[in-house]
């Protein structure tokens, strides 16, 4: 067997260890899209209380621009702790931020006495998803150093 071919299957092997870094990097980046999307909209409330009672544009917009964020700094960390392939694994969380976007427009979640949102808002949270997610994987791979990035996009 020549070298080259054993360095094309031993890429194709992945370590337990490498398995469990990739599965940590899409878990790490849900869990800083979820925590930092509630802050946000926590913080949000605090500053506009009256957004508690009405479904209004301002809310909906304010909510639409800090998901953006979240997921933004989702995918982030998802391609900054990634053990390979940064914008593979911000893939794999934007596609399961979509899946989860979808139910969620499939089936929006109010408060008692909130009036429910517009069916067009769950629709954009769920298509803004993978692109926001995407661009936080794709700012930490433009902000490595050219010699640190994956092949191909140096």
């Amino acid at each position: 067997m020549d070298a080259g071919n054993r360095n094309s299957q031993d890429s194709i092997r992945r370590s337990p260890l490498s398995v469990l870094l990739s599965i940590w990097a899409v878990l790490a980046g849900y869990l800083t899209l979820s925590i930092l999307v509630m802050l946000l909209l926590m913080v949000a409330l605090v500053i506009v209380p009256e957004w508690r009672e009405t479904v209004s544009g301002g809310y909906l917009l304010a909510n639409i621009l800090l998901s953006i964020i979240s997921a933004a700094a989702g995918g982030y960390v998802t391609a900054r702790i990634a053990p390979a392939s940064p914008l593979g694994h911000g893939l794999a969380l934007g596609l399961i931020s979509l899946l989860f976007g979808v139910l969620y427009a499939m089936n929006m979640p109010t408060e008692p006495g909130r009036p429910e949102p517009p069916e067009w808002y769950g629709v954009l949270l769920a298509v803004l998803a993978l692109p926001s997610v995407m661009l936080g994987a794709l700012v930490r791979v433009r902000t490595l150093p050219a010699s640190a990035r994956p092949a191909g996009k140096r």
